[in-house]
């Protein structure tokens, strides 16, 4: 069995009068600690697909199904316990709190934890460990994506999901970034799932997914990823 699978998922947004059918009839599967990219254009229903995983929204008909888990049958309340214990969210735009340094802004994260791992650690792990006592505003956009990584993967999620990550980084930057999130599914055993519509970074990843119009059009799973350092940028 996959670790997540999503069956015949459709949500429908109410614009007034009009509804519209951002995900029309979504199926597809992902390995556990699968490093998955889904790539698509701006209204394509990535980001619908991402926030329904993440338990972030409700879908309007279909099932999702994480870890043996049916989430889509869970209530607002079950559906934040889910969020807090079992997905790490990383933003495009960070969400730091600019009062809070950096290990301060990463405690707050590990404390909706069951079973955090250490902010410290977390830290580390995305090489920030010199600059846990600086703020955000003493930061480059760079460190405060990886600041956001931490605060993520320091609640020991069982899912890392990553809503274009990259967006508001130069091209050097984003590349880091993306080996970043890569290093986090290889070493640190996540299942990370990245939305992004750039198709640079597909080679890297065990599988792609690409959707349209609501739609997935094709699942790619590559046997042998080619290493992020190697992508032409």
């Amino acid at each position: 069995m996959e670790f997540i699978s999503v069956k015949n998922v459709s949500k429908d947004y109410k614009k007034g009068s009009e509804v519209i059918h951002s995900l029309n009839g979504v199926s597809v599967d992902i390995k556990q600690g699968d490093f998955t990219i889904i790539l698509g254009q701006s209204g394509s229903g990535k980001s619908t697909l991402l926030n329904l995983i993440g338990g972030m929204d409700c879908v309007t008909s279909g099932e999702i199904i994480v870890d043996g888990d049916n989430i889509s049958k869970k209530n607002k309340n079950q559906l934040t316990d889910y969020r807090r214990t079992d997905v790490g969210y990383v933003f495009q735009f960070y969400n730091l709190i600019p009062s809070l340094n950096v290990l301060e802004n990463v405690r707050l994260a590990a404390r909706l934890s069951k079973s955090p791992i250490s902010a410290e650690e977390a830290i580390t792990a995305v090489g920030l460990k010199d600059r846990m006592k600086h703020f955000p505003s003493e930061m480059s956009g760079g460190e405060m994506q990886r600041v956001s990584i931490a605060r993520a993967i320091c609640k020991n999620p069982k899912i890392l999901l990553c809503d274009e990550p990259t967006g508001a980084l130069d091209s050097v930057t984003g590349e880091k970034i993306w080996i970043l999130l890569h290093k986090m599914a290889t070493q640190y055993k996540k299942t990370v799932i990245a939305v992004t519509h750039n198709a640079l970074v597909a080679p890297a990843a065990d599988r792609v997914i690409q959707i349209k119009d609501g739609k997935i059009i094709s699942v790619q799973d590559n046997e042998n990823p080619v290493a992020l350092e190697k992508v032409a940028w």
